[in-house]
């Protein structure tokens, strides 16, 4: 009988992919293998669907469950890699020929097409007023197209080693476009005329995004993401995830939250309110290739470059991240004291807790797991020595409780003013806000 059930389960297993072995994590929504590179993906405009650039053709999802909706074939030769709505109906693709093609997805058809670059297409973008597009081509060239029919405006020599990105000021005045030459320019929309250029990124800037507040958000191979501030020409944001690189950047609407796309096979959340990183979502197994918010701001989608596509319920996935609670220890020490830190995790799967040195000397400063509700991290050649180390430190949590506590001990050997730094991290990835504690530590002399 076990026999049958499990030959029932694995033939109803294997057409959904759920026999791979991969289980959505906890805070997604559902998640799906789309079985090879998919180079793009956008939500409508009224975030009802998920479209995406499947080789050579265009699949349509729905965006609260990814169930596929239907899939559109392209024109014989032609392969998207840049997508962008222009309404629920109409959709634009940037292909590998230099082409921009205009979609009709209830009929799926071509209702426009145009060829203005002789490289490939990375990226398009749609203007605030909907009446132009912009896409920019490996062969250096950012253009400017009329909507609907797609003729050329301005074809704009932008950047000599390729074009990666472009997007579109929240006014639409603006035209910033990034490149493999690490700069980005702004043009005046609809004369062209070059405004501004900064030397944003020491690699190709991939992905180009407008705030709100005006600041401009880019995402390099240099592994960091940057916030400018275009009325001085300087970054008020750097975020550096210590990654090769950054592949995208997004903002979610209504602020407060940035994903990072990069390559290490991680979703990087950095709090706008915290300054701080605040999660590494795992779940991907290959280099992430697309982030991209709901236009509601309740959805994330995150897709890797071997084709697995994670929806993530944003406000649910923020609730799972741990808490630390209380923290007992002595304002004032002598040369030793045990701290003991109090945490609450919705999850049950706090894994780790990072504790770093803000203020002191890091010489004269160590800290031990103390083996009490903590344990060595596992290296190549076995564990760690449980002997006091140097902050930062890092030790892993044992157990799986929604609340529970663990002891370290620190260890001083100078009189001087302290303040650590200790987060909480779960299995997910998510983090807990940084508690900070200060000390007065005057150990005898010796």
């Amino acid at each position: 009988m076990r026999k049958w059930a499990l030959l029932i389960l694995v033939s109803i297993w294997g057409p959904l992919g759920l026999g791979k072995g991969f289980v959505p994590p906890p805070g997604a929504v559902a998640a799906v293998e789309l079985g090879g590179w998919v180079a793009d993906l956008v939500f409508s405009p009224d975030g009802r669907y998920l479209a995406l650039a499947v080789r050579d053709r265009i699949e349509l999802r729905t965006a609260d469950d990814l169930a596929s909706v239907g899939s559109m074939s392209l024109p014989e030769g032609k392969r998207a890699y840049a997508l962008a709505f222009v309404d629920e109906a109409r959709l634009a693709a940037g292909c590998a020929d230099g082409t921009v093609l205009l979609l009709d997805l209830p009929s799926s058809s071509v209702i426009a097409q145009s060829r203005p670059h002789a490289g490939r297409v990375w990226g398009i973008a749609l203007s605030p007023d909907g009446e132009h597009l912009a896409s920019a081509s490996d062969d250096g060239t950012v253009a400017l197209l009329w909507l609907p029919e797609l003729s050329v405006l301005h074809i704009l020599a932008a950047h000599e080693d390729g074009a990666c990105s472009v997007a579109f000021s929240q006014d639409g005045s603006l035209l910033a476009s990034g490149g493999h030459d690490g700069a980005i320019r702004l043009f005046a929309v609809p004369s062209g005329r070059e405004v501004a250029r900064i030397k944003a990124h020491s690699a190709a800037v991939w992905d180009l995004g407008f705030c709100p507040e005006g600041f401009l958000l880019s995402a390099g191979s240099d592994g960091r993401a940057v916030m400018w501030d275009l009325s001085e020409g300087r970054a008020v944001r750097m975020l550096a995830p210590g990654v090769k690189r950054v592949r995208e950047a997004r903002l979610r609407p209504g602020g407060g939250l940035i994903a990072l796309a990069t390559s290490d096979t991680k979703v990087f959340l950095w709090s706008e309110g915290e300054e701080a990183f605040i999660g590494r979502l795992l779940g991907h197994k290959a280099p992430l290739w697309d982030v991209t918010f709901s236009p509601n701001g309740r959805y994330l989608a995150t897709l890797s470059a071997a084709g697995r596509l994670i929806l993530w319920d944003v406000a649910k996935l923020l609730a799972l991240r741990p808490r630390i609670t209380g923290i007992h220890y002595s304002g004032r020490m002598g040369r030793a004291q045990y701290i003991v830190v109090s945490f609450a995790d919705p999850n049950g799967d706090a894994s780790r807790v990072m504790i770093d040195l803000v203020q002191g000397d890091p010489v004269t400063v160590f800290v031990s797991s103390f083996s009490v509700g903590l344990e060595t991290r596992p290296s190549g050649t076995g564990f760690a020595p449980l002997g006091p180390r140097t902050l930062p430190a890092e030790f892993l949590i044992q157990g799986r409780w929604e609340k529970g506590a663990f002891t370290f001990g620190l260890r001083v050997d100078e009189p001087q003013r302290l303040e650590l730094r200790i987060v909480v991290v779960d299995a997910l990835g998510l983090s807990s806000e940084a508690r900070s504690i200060g000390i007065e530590a005057m150990p005898p002399a010796p």
